[in-house]
């Protein structure tokens, strides 16, 4: 009778797959698959079985939601996962699958509650193997959530995965709006790819599912620090295009876009692993932060604070960015008509 309830547990996950439609699927191992410490959170993560992983593929009743997310390196902190896949619970079970990571062996993943990027963990982590995939138990309904995925195998410039899910019929974002810029997408390597992603993910975490940014990044000087690693002064022109914001009038979704520009540093480690990342605040305590963030390079900081900052050692990516948004929407697979492309398209083509 135990095995029995613990069965039908774990198959609600799989949108009411029966105990007799999936009979292999009785094999005991899901508490040995739970990761510790599980009292400590509201929501039981189980990493699937062979057996359910095949499951999953092969159930009909449901159509999996499917997105993209730029998988990261991990480091040891832990703290540099990539959120993706936010969602609104409607069951109080769901399942997740990373179903392709080029370079990468596994990933870990984490549930959040919360907003994106303001959320509190809801269940303990688990590191998977690509292609395999976790389900959790015990999802408070109507709550939001979220996922935090990292990797210690993907190459330190990291990669787009492609992910799919079962048990939510309010998923967001809607098919191709999670997929962010990455260094992929324009050909970028080395510390310009792990540069560029880092700040990519620094946008994505800003904006709602539903919008994404262009990152232009120009290298305004680069120093050494005492730990030996190499911190690049960046001038950001960040292409803002949003989609969630709706027309004053009607219900109907109003796509535009903006621009900010700022300064940042990050800090790279030899291996070009992201080491830190620090963003120049606005208003008040400014001033201190081009100083701090310039470090050494104090002519630098004097000149961006008078507005006279020296032309940047190197821009990337090197497209305009009308041509970084049509490899954005090519990659993504995002769908525009002409009505919704053109306020766009003229904010982007502005000098």
């Amino acid at each position: 009778m135990k095995l029995k309830k613990c069965l039908s547990a774990a198959l609600a996950m799989l949108m009411a797959i029966s105990v007799a439609s999936v009979p292999s699927l009785a094999t005991g191992v899901l508490a040995d698959q739970t990761y510790p410490p599980k009292a400590e959170y509201p929501v039981q993560i189980h990493v699937m079985t062979p057996q359910e992983r095949d499951a999953f593929s092969k159930q009909t009743a449901y159509i999996p939601t499917e997105g993209h997310a730029f998988l990261t390196q991990n480091n040891a902190a832990g703290t540099n996962g990539t959120i993706c896949a936010p969602f609104q619970a409607d069951k109080a079970n769901m399942s997740f699958v990373l179903t392709s990571a080029p370079g990468a062996a596994d990933y870990n993943i984490q549930l959040y509650a919360g907003t994106p990027g303001q959320g509190v963990p809801a269940s303990s982590y688990a590191a998977v193997c690509v292609n395999n995939g976790v389900y959790f138990s015990g999802l408070t309904e109507g709550q939001n959530y979220y996922f935090k995925i990292s990797s210690n195998t993907v190459p330190s410039g990291g990669c787009t995965a492609v992910y799919a899910m079962l048990g939510t019929d309010k998923t967001a974002p809607e098919q191709g709006a999670a997929l962010r810029a990455t260094a992929e997408m324009f050909s970028l390597e080395g510390p310009e790819a792990a540069i560029y992603n880092a700040v990519s993910q620094y946008y994505s975490d800003k904006l709602t599912a539903a919008d994404f940014g262009l990152p232009v990044l120009g290298v305004a000087g680069t120093y050494q620090n005492e730990a030996g690693n190499t911190c690049y002064v960046l001038e950001c022109h960040a292409y803002l295009c949003f989609f969630a914001v709706k027309a004053p009038e009607g219900d109907s979704p109003a796509p535009w876009a903006g621009h900010e520009h700022t300064w940042i540093c990050v800090e790279l480690s030899e291996d070009n692993t992201v080491v830190s990342f620090t963003p120049a605040g606005n208003g008040e305590g400014s001033d201190k932060d081009i100083r701090e963030l310039c470090g050494p390079l104090t002519s630098l900081a004097e000149q961006i604070l008078t507005g006279a900052a020296p032309e940047s050692e190197r821009v990337f990516p090197a497209s305009s960015p009308v041509e970084m948004f049509e490899v954005f929407i090519n990659a993504s697979g995002l769908s525009l008509n002409q009505e919704e492309l053109e306020p766009i398209l003229r904010e982007l083509s502005k000098p």
